[in-house]
């Protein structure tokens, strides 16, 4: 497994260390932010959304890539390289969490590590160090940009899920949104 990605791995673990089930409930005290459970489920989702392009590109035997722009290629730079991650973005609809069971979340996500590390390196062991699959918002990424993509995306939520953690309230899933 890359470091990257057992890095995230890791970082997740320490996140949701003790929790049980009903702890993933927990959500921001504000009460309008995803719960622990559901921001683990937007991180399932975005990995599953990256195996499945990098499934594509593998069987079309060709990276599926567009040019970027000058503004793409600087917050590629600033996300997969020096790890900043944008605070106060809205999630692309297809990695908004759809409720998964906050038993299945953690499990799920682990597993969609294990894949999301095969298809990376499958992509590398293909294309090179070349762009092999556009990110929906940021253009085109090579291999090593998407593992530094989604370590920067965990680092993100993991900071969301300490804040949770520290100052946070339970509340069942039909809390408001």
């Amino acid at each position: 497994m890359s470091l990257q990605i057992q890095g995230i791995r890791d970082a997740v673990s320490s996140a949701t260390a003790g929790m049980a089930a009903e702890d993933l409930l927990l959500r921001p005290a504000e009460g309008a932010k995803w719960s622990v459970a559901e921001i683990l489920e937007h991180l399932m989702l975005s990995y599953t959304g990256t195996i499945k392009g990098m499934e594509r590109s593998l069987v079309l035997s060709q990276p599926s890539v567009t040019r970027q722009s000058l503004r793409q290629r600087i917050l590629t730079y600033l996300i997969c390289c020096m790890g900043y991650f944008p605070e106060g973005r809205q999630a692309p609809k297809q990695v908004v969490p759809r409720g998964t069971p906050a038993s299945e979340v953690l499990p799920m996500l682990y597993g969609s590590l294990d894949q999301l590390d095969a298809a990376i390196d499958a992509a590398e062991k293909k294309f090179g160090k070349r762009k092999v699959m556009d990110h929906p918002l940021l253009g085109a990424f090579t291999p090593a940009e998407w593992r530094g993509f989604h370590a920067a995306h965990a680092r993100h939520h993991m900071k969301q899920i300490a804040a949770i953690r520290s100052h946070a309230t339970p509340q069942g899933p039909a809390a408001s949104r």
